[in-house]
């Protein structure tokens, strides 16, 4: 195994891709960005799940039954379908119209997926609302508002829209920060493969500015550099390489499944498109997406500009943030809207990735001279002191259009027209 590293390292003892990826492919969570690897859908079967579920029952609680069942001849049978009618109906149903789903596939893996993307809300015995990434016991269920307007929506885009929101709630806000990343990037009109995103852009510990880094390094790479990189890695995550259970082993055939099962979730939404192979993807620049060639080259001009109004310079370690994502836009016009220079705003990497860990959610900006605060809409904030963790200007005008930007832009995107309290 060791000498498949060697042999990656001895390709270009210089580049930073190849001594960043050597590391690792040694580490235990080396694959990264994890989702539900074994769950299959796409809109229309999540839709149909949704429309079943209303039409049985509107958005009334359901029982739904704990322990497992099977219908196989001598099994043990840990409760009865028929005793709990709705979701009995509800299955029956989905598996009339899209022939497949059973009783324990939509309770153990779809619902607990749809809970976490925001579709369906879980409930204990008391009917208080369970939290999707634990393990407890669930006896009801209820769709949620969002899953309502889902189905009411008129247009396809609108639609198309709101699961997008859902994927990215399933991906804990990691594909909105991808979709921004890319965008703020020189690879914003370019295909990007599986392996770029195997390798790089699912490693949730970078920042932003690394991630493109070693997405330069690794494209700095000729071909037949990067093909020997992928046979190499091939050769040393190889199960048969590793004792103990499977857990314990490094596969390598597991990761770029899970990698493209991860595309087809990705090619679900408006932020991109991707192959009929889930080999590559990019940002969506087709009639449901939101990213036209005219708005992307808009982009460069506007960072530019931040930097001549506030009078900075471009520092190491700074990254220009959009302080409500660019992905939140539901059209070209709010991507024009939201890709404004009173915006940004040039964070520190780390204070960057605070923002990007509590999904991307602090949008409400409080700024003045001194600090700028970022809140999301349960009042969590995040500080940015100005000359250390951010710099802008100091200049009244410009903080005073910062701030009127934000409320006009939180109105119109969240529909959400409180004033919060910073203090």
């Amino acid at each position: 195994m060791k000498k498949n590293l060697n042999s990656i390292l001895n390709i270009d003892k210089n580049n930073c891709f190849i001594k960043y990826i050597v590391k690792r492919v040694q580490k235990d969570d080396y694959r990264g960005l994890h989702i539900s690897q074994h769950n299959r859908y796409d809109l229309k079967y999540v839709e149909t799940i949704t429309k079943t579920i209303f039409d049985i029952n509107q958005n009334k609680f359901f029982e739904i039954p704990r322990g497992d069942y099977s219908d196989r001849a001598g099994a043990t049978k840990k409760y009865s379908p028929n005793d709990y009618p709705i979701f009995k109906q509800i299955v029956q149903k989905v598996k009339k119209l899209e022939k497949r789903g059973t009783y324990n596939s939509i309770k153990k893996n779809f619902f607990v997926d749809f809970h976490r993307m925001g579709i369906i809300k879980r409930f204990d015995k008391d009917y208080k609302e369970t939290d999707p990434y634990k393990r407890q016991i669930v006896h009801y269920a209820q769709l949620s508002d969002k899953a309502i307007k889902f189905l009411k929506s008129k247009s396809l885009f609108e639609k198309k829209r709101i699961f997008t929101d859902f994927i990215d709630t399933l991906f804990q806000g990691h594909l909105s920060n991808l979709a921004d990343l890319i965008y703020n990037s020189d690879y914003k009109s370019s295909q990007i493969s599986a392996f770029e995103f195997m390798f790089i852009l699912s490693d949730i510990n970078l920042s932003n500015n690394k991630k493109i880094k070693l997405l330069d390094c690794y494209n700095s790479l000729k071909k037949h550099q990067k093909d020997k990189i992928i046979e190499l890695i091939k050769g040393y995550a190889n199960p048969e390489n590793f004792s103990g259970n499977k857990t314990d082993k490094k596969d390598f055939h597991n990761w770029i499944n899970e990698t493209q099962q991860l595309f087809s979730l990705m090619k679900q939404t408006s932020y991109f498109l991707v192959d009929t192979d889930n080999k590559y993807f990019m940002l969506n620049d087709g009639i449901n997406g939101i990213y036209s060639e005219k708005v992307i080259k808009r982009s460069v001009s506007v960072k530019n500009k931040y930097f001549k109004i506030h009078q900075v310079e471009k520092t190491k370690d700074f990254e220009l943030h959009h302080i409500i994502p660019i992905s939140k836009a539901r059209n070209k016009k709010e991507v024009e809207m939201l890709d404004n220079v009173n915006n940004l705003i040039y964070l520190h990497k780390n204070k960057h990735r605070e923002i990007t860990n509590n999904n991307n959610k602090n949008v409400y900006l409080c700024i003045d001279e001194n600090k700028a605060v970022f809140l999301d809409f349960e009042k969590h904030s995040i500080v940015a002191k100005n000359n250390e963790d951010s710099l802008y200007a100091k200049k009244k005008k410009i903080i005073s259009l910062m701030d009127k930007h934000n409320k006009e832009m939180i109105s119109k995107i969240y529909e959400f027209n409180e004033k919060i309290d910073c203090i």
